[in-house]
């Protein structure tokens, strides 16, 4: 079995965790992700789907996700491989 082409018996799989780090700026995401990608990482995380209103991060008012449209722009310009956490049912769809 090949995980993003390597064999995870043998080889070290490096995975940039990006989450909100981000803060909700796709230029910032996207320039994370580019460092990720130019430091060896073999794949990037993201998080997707929206947070409840009681969620910490919603409750300090800041926008924390990025737009499907964002998403596909960063990965389509990088071309890196990725994965996400679901934060809600309806982010599954993408």
């Amino acid at each position: 079995m090949n995980i993003f082409g390597k064999d995870p018996e043998k080889d070290l799989i490096v995975i940039a965790e990006i989450g909100v780090n981000h803060e909700g700026n796709v230029h910032r995401a996207l320039d994370i992700a580019r460092k990720a990608r130019n430091a060896g990482a073999d794949a990037i995380k993201l998080q997707i789907g929206s947070v409840s209103p009681n969620h910490s991060l919603e409750r300090k008012g800041g926008k924390f996700q990025l737009t499907e449209d964002e998403i596909r722009y960063i990965l389509d310009l990088l071309s890196v491989n990725w994965f996400a956490s679901a934060l809600s049912l309806e982010a599954l769809e993408l």
